[in-house]
């Protein structure tokens, strides 16, 4: 698995988590939704700002995001 495709399972694992849809990642991003789509399905190679910011909106740290698969997905800032 490439390193793109697993930072992409993570990202999605931590926004389904975090109960924001890929729209609501965009928004927070300025970027569209398929942008997201392309993240998640690592078709896109994530420079360090853009992690930072993904981070940032998913309230966890940029290593969350590169943490392996097998990593619990963080605790933090979930809606009820």
């Amino acid at each position: 698995m490439s390193v793109e495709t697993r930072i992409g399972k993570r990202l999605a694992a931590i926004r389904e988590h975090r109960r924001m849809s890929q729209a609501d990642l965009a928004a927070a991003l300025g970027v569209s939704k398929a942008a997201i789509g392309h993240y998640e399905h690592g078709r896109v190679r994530l420079t360090v700002p853009r992690l930072e910011q993904l981070a940032l909106a998913l309230h966890c740290r940029v290593a969350d995001l590169l943490a392996p698969l097998d990593t619990p997905v963080p605790l933090g800032d979930v809606p009820a």
